[in-house]
């Protein structure tokens, strides 16, 4: 702001040398007129507007009735006093500006902002306990799942959020994960954290790897990944520690009590991974179980929804896709297309097939062209591939009973 009102200051030269004569015998002579010159017109908006942006007193309102007063006459009476009065307003600069600095330093305030999965709520209640172990308090944590950090009562999620971004700056963390990337509401902070150009750091949660990072956010940047080898790990969050207190100018701990708290971090961090193991092994017990009870009486499929599930289970996509056209439906997965013949009763035949291993439980529905092999599935899956010898190298054709 200061620096603009000293560089148009210094246009006063260039300006004045613009100035021309109009001689309109017994009409209007003047040898020094800039009312009309284009860049003496666009020059003096700018210091108009400059001087509405600071400290205003008497003398600041006179500056700016001079600027209304040019009308080829007595330009170079007001030029004059403009000159003199810009001058004496630079010679007093800190205090026009004060109160306008002061404004400018309060303005922002700065927020971390945790942008998270509320399925991640486990691993991001733990990482803000972390943060208040730092020192950080109430008005510097924005995180919408964890009270007192969260929206306000009767607040406008997107209004709210909008202005933080917009009047707030932001160190936003980007808590990573296979959930992250599923979220829309996720998708469009990253997109707005990189379109305001807000800093950020990444947090890759347990079981995200550094190549599963993607959008608009740089994936070279360093991040902390929360199942790292613990050397590295120790290290990544000792650097955040020092870059927050920088930041934020938290008071220091010591090593002794950072390392405890620290400790204490990655205790819980552990803690979350063993209960998901926990819960993934009940999981996998259970659909065993459920196998060898239900050997004898469970309901056979299919050839066909066989051996789509197998090729589906063994893709790198896991997924089965429906597209359609002018001629009709197309069924693939990866690159393998069930409806060769692309004929009704062949498109018949394999929309039978998705239907028969949904209700079985073994793929489900993400939206209307897109399906993805269960947890069930691949058990099943991995069980028919062995005993019916398929071989998803070969053409799917060569398992199938006309």
């Amino acid at each position: 702001m200061k620096e603009r009102l000293v560089a148009l200051a210094n246009e006063i030269e260039t300006i004045r040398i613009l100035a021309h004569e109009v001689h309109v015998k017994g009409f209007f002579e003047s040898d020094f007129v800039l009312y009309d010159v284009p860049e003496f017109l666009v020059w003096k908006q700018a210091i108009y507007l400059e001087l509405e942006k600071i400290n205003k007193d008497k003398f600041i309102e006179n500056t700016v009735s001079i600027l209304d007063k040019f009308d080829g006459y007595s330009d170079r009476r007001h030029f004059e006093e403009l000159v003199g009065a810009l001058k004496a307003i630079l010679d007093n600069v800190d205090y026009y500006y004060e109160e306008a600095a002061n404004m400018e330093e309060t303005e922002k305030k700065r927020i971390i902002f945790i942008s998270h999965a509320t399925a991640d709520r486990c691993y991001v209640k733990s990482f803000v306990e972390l943060l208040e172990d730092l020192g950080l308090n109430e008005e510097e944590i924005i995180c919408s799942s964890i009270p007192p950090y969260c929206i306000p009562l009767d607040g406008k999620v997107y209004e709210w959020l909008v202005d933080k971004f917009q009047n707030c700056e932001l160190h936003v963390m980007f808590m990573l994960s296979e959930n992250y990337y599923k979220s829309a509401a996720c998708l469009n902070e990253m997109g707005a954290a990189w379109a305001l150009k807000q800093k950020w750091s990444g947090i890759l949660l347990p079981g995200f790897d550094f190549s599963d990072i993607a959008g608009c956010i740089d994936s070279t940047q360093i991040s902390i990944k929360l199942d790292d080898d613990k050397e590295t790990l120790n290290f990544r969050l000792g650097e955040l520690r020092k870059n927050l207190t920088e930041e934020f100018g938290l008071r220091e701990m010591t090593s002794t009590v950072w390392e405890r708290k620290r400790g204490d971090f990655l205790r819980k961090i552990e803690s979350e991974i063993c209960k998901k193991k926990e819960a993934i092994d009940e999981i996998i017990e259970n659909v065993v179980l459920d196998n060898i009870v239900n050997a004898n009486d469970k309901k056979t499929i299919n050839m066909d929804s066989c051996v789509m599930l197998v090729y589906a289970a063994e893709s790198s996509t896991k997924q089965i896709l429906i597209s359609s056209s002018l001629e009709g439906k197309t069924i693939v997965v990866d690159k393998v297309v069930f409806t060769k013949k692309n004929d009704p009763r062949n498109v018949a035949r394999w929309m039978s097939a998705i239907s028969e291993l949904v209700s079985q439980g073994y793929i489900k529905m993400i939206n209307a062209n897109i399906f993805e092999v269960t947890y069930s599935g691949y058990i099943f899956s991995d069980q028919i591939k062995d005993e019916l010898k398929i071989d998803v190298s070969h053409e799917f054709e060569e398992y199938l009973v006309d």
